[in-house]
């Protein structure tokens, strides 16, 4: 059961999947300059859609703020297309918070929209994604329901992406139902669908091929598995589809080891490891690792085989060190267990039998959410099926009761309209005829009875339902008690938590460089401190160095106790990394940087949507005699103010822009497009050298300021403080903090602060160059 549904889960698919468009792949920058132009309603919308699009894997809260913005302006303007898109993205942001029920409410307007529409490609991706919903938490009816009739509307309206996305999915169920004639047609209509596409269809082809050759390893057929992977690789290679080429080498090779072919197998495990390494990804490494340990170390192997076995998987061990797939790392200990009880080296026996703990301590905690999260899905399901078939039979009685009093209240004056004629013509007639009239109203008098004895039944089960909705009332009155005890608990704890972040906050204010100590080193500047709560996750750093001054600003991820306590890490790390006369340049102390928080804090789970123990800085270091500077930086741009004229010879390159206004023009020096921690790809840090001029203002600051929103929930946005910052440059430093702090006040009006900000400025003047020249600074 699991293993079918790991599989749907992470097996790459070609279809639309909100979310995995990086940062990287769109300009982030260029889009908000647009968002912040005068631009129409449509544009507007359609902006902020692709914003929290591009956002969702690396800011995730500014990800929901520009969605929230998308369907508030959407809705004020009625714009269907966009709020439709909005509310798509919105369920993909619930699904990342583990928001099942409320993803499926956002997925299904979304679907609502389009159908109003008519734009059945939409639709059939919101299928698509409702499926994932469900799939995930094991509702297998609900998946096949959407995947299905999303495979219809697909062919319906030849939908060609829409029908390789349903039937590779169908196909993935059919194939854990051991459906296989339904299976084979699901491949037969990818296949189909892959064949008419004019572009990309040796890419498609080469997914959909080793999709279904990996199912047909799972069922053990393994010369149809042979057959579509190698077409699969045929395909990839002609694509030049790198992952999937990977893949399809990794999957041959399993075909051939489950075959007992393992000098094919390891031949296809060595070549998916080298394009892994050519390519600088990370991508299926310690799998291939683990599978040649596991060929090498057979029974009855030689000693060289089993010593190289030991090395794969060390190397598969050391890819997995971090916990983010448990299963792999445990697995490869277990080789590793074996070998060295093989050597009796009992000292590394006891290091990797605790590593096995721990890791099966992971798995099993993984386990235990998992589960808990599916009971607690099953459990509101059937809570809220509950409440609808009771409001809905509840109104059913009541309507049958209405439209009974209704009839009985026709017939009655249809029988006593034509009683009294009767008996007019009759008493007219003949007076003889009396006693007749007399039994006739008896026999209606009793038929009334009959059917006010029946109202009076219908009034009871009326009752009867209203008191069983006063019993619900009583069951939701008693667990509102049990929420208020908890809330009390809650409070206890808050205060004691409240009271460890004032202490915890006290430690951080003496780590943080005071006014005057940094005075002795920057003698005219300004840093906007305003942390959001008691503790900061943005820190500033400044330390004068022979022959450098070397000045931070810093952003860790999430909030509050964590996001603090690695800000004084990140610090003690800076203390111990620059020092006197050291031959590092500003790239090599992100990098050592970065070496010594990694070791230290390990990468968190990837289920999480943030990665905790990630820094965003900006790092710039002025060498004192000759003016140069070196910049580096992990997201966190350098801007630089100069006056226009003394920029006829600057050197422009790629990783600067420029904004002019006035005299004046801000250069932006871009950063590396990563953090300072555990990143997918990692690269050395780049290192931008700059000479300085005197009057030059030189600006870092972390996102809070630009991220914050306004009454309109409109973000402030880094065009906006660029612009700003060319307006005031001229005023003296001091009166500059002053504007930037009432700006944002301003901007922010009632609305919460949602970040901590942090920006610092710089005026290198007359009295800095003296300074410097005198060489009569302090050293800390």
């Amino acid at each position: 059961m699991y293993k079918w549904l790991l599989l749907f889960l992470f097996t790459p698919l070609c279809f639309l999947c909100y979310g995995q468009q990086s940062t990287t792949a769109v300009d982030v920058d260029s889009l908000e300059e647009s968002l912040g132009k005068s631009i129409d309603d449509p544009t507007r919308i359609a902006l902020l859609n692709q914003l929290s699009e591009a956002y969702i894997n690396s800011r995730y809260q500014k990800a929901i703020l520009y969605n929230q913005q998308a369907i508030k302006h959407a809705t004020s303007t009625s714009n269907q297309k966009g709020l439709a898109k909005a509310f798509a993205i919105r369920g993909t942001l619930l699904k990342l918070q583990r928001k099942p029920l409320e993803a499926i409410s956002a997925y299904k307007k979304a679907d609502s929209l389009y159908t109003r529409l008519v734009d059945m490609p939409n639709k059939v991706d919101c299928y698509v994604m409702l499926a994932n919903v469900f799939i995930e938490y094991q509702d297998t009816t609900q998946t096949l329901k959407y995947l299905e009739e999303g495979l219809i509307i697909s062919s319906g309206n030849k939908y060609t992406a829409g029908v390789i996305a349903a039937a590779t999915h169908l196909g993935t169920i059919y194939a854990s139902q051991k459906n296989s004639k339904q299976f084979e047609k699901m491949l037969q209509d990818a296949t189909k669908a892959a064949n008419q596409l004019k572009s990309s269809k040796s890419k498609e082809l080469g997914v959909i091929y080793a999709h279904f050759g990996y199912l047909y390893l799972q069922q053990k057929q393994y010369n149809k598995a042979s057959e579509l992977l190698l077409q699969a690789l045929q395909n990839s290679q002609k694509a030049k589809d790198q992952p999937t080429t990977i893949r399809g080498l990794h999957y041959l090779g399993l075909v051939y080891k489950a075959t007992q072919k393992d000098n094919k197998a390891s031949d296809y495990f060595n070549q998916s490891i080298k394009m892994a390494v050519d390519n600088d990804t990370k991508f299926l490494l310690s799998e291939n690792y683990l599978c040649l340990a596991r060929l090498l170390t057979k029974a009855g192997a030689s000693t060289e085989a089993i010593n190289q076995g030991l090395s794969f998987a060390e190397k598969a061990y050391e890819i997995t060190s971090d916990y983010t797939n448990p299963a792999l790392g445990r697995d490869a200990v277990k080789i590793l267990l074996n070998i060295y009880d093989q050597k009796n080296e009992q000292a590394k026996v006891g290091e990797y039998r605790r590593v096995y703990q721990t890791l099966t301590d992971t798995l099993q905690n993984r386990t235990i959410q998992k589960r808990l999260a599916l009971q607690a899905f099953q459990l509101k399901t059937q809570q809220q099926t509950q409440i609808e078939r009771i409001n809905d039979k509840h109104l059913q009685k009541i309507d049958a009761a209405n439209n009974q009093k209704q009839w009985l209240v026709l017939a009655l004056f249809l029988i006593g309209g034509g009683l009294t004629i009767v008996l007019i013509r009759l008493y007219l007639r003949n007076n003889k005829r009396t006693k007749a009239y007399a039994q006739s109203t008896q026999d209606t008098m009793q038929t009334l009875e009959q059917k006010n004895k029946q109202i009076d039944e219908l009034n009871e089960s009326i009752a009867n339902q209203s008191q069983e909705l006063q019993n619900n009332q009583k069951q939701i009155q008693q667990k509102d008690k049990t929420i208020a005890e908890s809330e009390q608990q809650t409070a206890l704890h808050k205060q004691y938590i409240h009271d460890s972040k004032v202490f915890t906050g006290e430690i951080q204010k003496v780590m943080l460089p005071d006014t005057e100590r940094r005075r002795k080193v920057l003698p005219d500047h300004f840093i906007l401190y305003q942390p959001k709560d008691i503790l900061s996750g943005d820190f500033y750093w400044v330390k004068k160095v022979k022959p450098y001054v070397v000045m931070v600003t810093a952003d860790c991820s999430g909030q509050g106790v964590p996001s603090a306590v690695v800000g004084m890490l990140a610090i003690s790390f800076l203390n111990n990394i620059v020092q006197n006369d050291m031959k590092l340049d500003a790239g090599s102390i992100l990098d050592k940087l970065r070496e010594k928080v990694q070791q230290t804090i390990k990468k968190d789970d990837s289920e999480n949507e943030e990665q905790k123990g990630r820094i965003e800085m900006a790092l710039a270091m002025l060498n004192t005699k000759t003016m140069e500077l070196q910049y580096a930086g992990a997201y966190n741009a350098l801007h630089l103010i100069r006056p226009t004229r003394s920029l006829e010879n600057f050197q422009f390159t790629a990783n600067i822009r420029s904004m002019q206004q006035g005299d004046h023009t801000l250069l932006e020096i871009k950063a590396d497009k990563q953090p300072v921690g555990h990143f997918i790809k990692e690269k050395p840090f780049t290192t931008q050298h700059l000479t300085l001029q005197r009057d030059d203002k030189l600006y870092m600051f972390t996102n809070g300021y630009v991220d914050q929103p306004n009454y309109k929930n409109r973000l402030f946005n880094k065009s906006q403080l660029k612009t700003l910052l060319l307006e005031i440059h001229n005023k003296p430093m001091v009166e500059q903090e002053e504007i930037l702090a009432k700006t944002f006040a301003d901007w922010k009006g009632d609305r919460p602060q949602i970040d901590d900000i942090l920006l610092m400025g710089v005026h290198i003047d007359q009295e800095w160059f003296q300074m410097y020249m005198n060489d009569r600074t302090a050293f800390f």
